[in-house]
């Protein structure tokens, strides 16, 4: 038998050569020349049925389609089927091709055997309103990334990974997310949960617009946004453990009851504590039992009203936010921020800057993480103790999604915590003194450290000037640098031009707030061609540091040391 099968394997590699030898002697083919499409051209989702087997004498997995792309598992079990299986299969097959190793004429029965086709080891099926495509899987092919089809008599070799994609149990096949309902797409969540006895707590949550919830029962109140999203989240996400076989009924009297309201229907689960770890569920319309392991799930259902109460001070999502103002009180010069044509928060007042993006973000942290931790009981009416009757921080959010203000009053820190009020509501709260510490910067700590930018290759002058005396440097047509009799390298020339033309401060400064009196400047040109000035900068040296200002410009930037000596090394004495 291994003989007359090597003896059949080398009769279709001469063969091969004897039909690319013709092939030589004429245009170059293409691979449609030499190969056919498995499915014919067509899409394994267009497919109104489709049947994979993938080991002999296993009842094959058949799937109908339903509707669109959408299919159903109709044997050995009939359930919803798994739309990334069937579209993970499809994506193989529907660009998958075939090479011809023999003719129907030439096809006997000891080849057959041979090939392992007599007995195939799997078949795919699939079925269109006009034409049928039924394919037989063999053995593996001499190249070992191939293996032998039949289809239509003729046999074939084709890519392994057409056999690969198709191993799986009809579990494998099965929808294994418990609800098609998608976040976006609820409208209400209705959570029962059996307390003692025949009583049951009542958790009712509606989806009023895309990203904004509200509690309709045990209270009506403002959800918690990261909490409610993340409640759906991991509710709608749910996945079957194992599944259950035949029609077994769980007993009545569920643990839980979850029912969810959205465009996909209503869907129902019910849910009973078990023994061990695992939890037992019913999932309706499909009529699914199944079991899950635990992993806190039942915490999860058991949500109390005061958890899914709106803890987050600023519902809205960091993307959204395009307005931020930052009010200290007391007089003191308020921060503007503003989204921009960048779409990034722009310094809009007190001056018209870029922002430190390290600085932007621990803002927007902070706004995205004021969690109330504590509820201060009733509605106070003397503010005082709390620091929010005058004098206190104001934060200021307006969102894209919804432009109505919303304005949060920062009071006094008591310990770990910081007494807040949002305006519009009467209660106070306390919340993590940390998650305030980042809202109360100064305003100068928002703007951006970037001094100056440009390509140090377009410079031609540096000029220095502190009171009457004066230098100049200049580029060379060598590309080199000179100075007044040479008294500095070229070098250290080079340096500071690199360094002026890419500089950034170590801080910066409100003028108000700088301490400096501002006198003897060193100023320094950065020129190009024909005498244009590209920017001028003033730089104030004492004891402890290096100042630096622009004109025009409504702040005082504090250099590094390192910066400030490459500069300075120009300086006329």
């Amino acid at each position: 038998m291994n003989q007359l099968r090597s003896t059949l394997v080398l009769l279709v590699i001469v063969g091969g050569l004897g039909y690319a030898t013709y092939l030589a002697s004429g245009p170059e083919p293409t691979e449609a020349d030499l190969t056919e499409a498995a499915l014919d051209g067509r899409s394994l989702l267009e497919a109104s049925r489709i049947d994979v087997r993938t080991q002999l004498d296993v009842q094959p997995i058949e799937l109908h389609r339903v509707g669109g792309y959408a299919f159903e598992l109709a044997e050995p079990v009939r359930d919803v089927a798994a739309a990334s299986r069937i579209e993970s299969v499809a994506g193989v097959w529907d660009g998958a091709r075939l090479a011809r190793a023999f003719e129907p004429e030439d096809v006997t029965d000891e080849l057959l055997q041979q090939f392992g086709l007599d007995r195939p080891r799997g078949e795919l099926r699939a079925v269109y309103p006009d034409r049928e495509i039924h394919l037989e899987f063999g053995d593996d092919g001499a190249m070992g990334h191939d293996l032998y089809v039949r289809r239509d008599g003729v046999i074939y070799f084709a890519s392994k990974a057409l056999f690969t994609v198709l191993q799986g149990t009809a579990n494998d096949f099965r929808e294994p997310h418990l609800f098609v309902n998608q976040p976006g797409q609820v409208r209400k969540i209705t959570v029962l949960r059996r307390e003692s006895g025949a009583d049951y707590s009542r958790l009712v949550l509606r989806q009023v617009q895309p990203g904004r919830y509200m509690l309709e029962e045990p209270i009506a109140a403002r959800a918690h946004l990261a909490g409610a999203e993340s409640f759906v989240a991991n509710l709608l996400g749910l996945k079957v453990g194992i599944y259950e076989r035949g029609n077994m009924m769980p007993q009545p009297t569920p643990d839980w009851t979850i029912e969810v309201d959205g465009v996909a229907g209503v869907e129902k689960l019910r849910l009973w504590r078990q023994p061990n770890t695992m939890l037992l569920g019913v999932q309706e319309p499909r009529q699914l039992a199944f079991l899950i392991e635990d992993r806190d799930y039942s915490r999860m259902f058991d949500v109390p009203a005061e958890m899914m109460r709106s803890r987050l001070l600023v519902p809205r999502a960091v993307t959204e936010i395009d307005h931020v103002k930052l009010d200290p009180g007391l007089g003191q010069r308020a921060a503007v921020l503003r989204r921009g044509r960048s779409g990034v928060l722009e310094v809009e007042e007190p001056v018209r800057k870029a922002t430190n993006p390290t600085a932007t973000g621990k803002l927007l942290k902070a706004l995205a993480s004021m969690t109330v931790e504590e509820f201060v009981p009733g509605e106070p009416e003397d503010l005082a103790p709390f620091g929010l009757d005058a004098g206190y921080f104001t934060v200021e959010v307006r969102a894209s999604a919804d432009p109505r203000p919303i304005v949060v009053h920062l009071g006094a820190t008591e310990g770990d915590h910081c007494y807040v009020r949002r305006a519009d509501e009467r209660n106070v709260v306390k919340v993590s003194a940390d998650a305030i510490r980042d809202l109360r910067q100064p305003w100068v700590d928002y703007v951006d450290r970037q001094v100056y930018r440009y390509p140090a290759i377009n410079v031609v002058e540096l000029r220095y000037s502190r009171g009457e005396q004066s230098a100049s440097f200049r580029r060379d047509s060598d590309g080199g640098w000179s100075g007044p009799d040479g008294a500095v390298s070229s070098d250290d020339i080079e340096s500071a031009v690199e360094t002026l033309t890419h500089l950034d401060a170590r801080k910066v400064l409100d003028p108000a707030d700088a301490g400096a009196s501002f006198e003897s400047p060193l100023n320094v040109q950065v020129m190009g061609l024909n005498g244009v000035v590209f920017v001028q900068m003033s730089l104030f040296v004492d004891d402890r540091r290096t100042l630096l200002t622009l004109p025009g410009v409504d702040l005082v930037y504090e250099l590094r040391e390192a910066d400030a000596a490459v500069i300075g090394r120009l300086a006329p004495n």
